[in-house]
């Protein structure tokens, strides 16, 4: 069975975000995936319905704690998972 998912990644390195995805695809599933690194971008990005938001806690202009408060000052509920 093949699930769909998009994801909104948020992560500053196209590597980890590459390697992140692929370990995800193994299983098979249909990804729909939009890699931002910066608070604006992640603004813009949230106007979109995501099923999953994956957040490195560590970025160079924003972190995993301002990530939450954007979501929560929007009301967006979706599943978060800070790395």
């Amino acid at each position: 069975m093949c699930l769909s998912f998009r994801i909104l990644l948020v992560d500053d390195s196209e590597d980890n975000a590459k390697s992140l995805i692929s370990d995800i695809i193994e299983d098979g599933s249909e990804l729909t995936v939009k890699r931002i690194d910066n608070a604006k971008d992640m603004r813009t990005a949230l106007t979109q319905d995501w099923d999953v938001v994956i957040a490195n806690y560590h970025l160079p202009s924003f972190n995993g704690i301002d990530v939450i408060n954007l979501m929560e000052k929007i009301n967006y509920d979706v599943p978060l998972i800070l790395l």
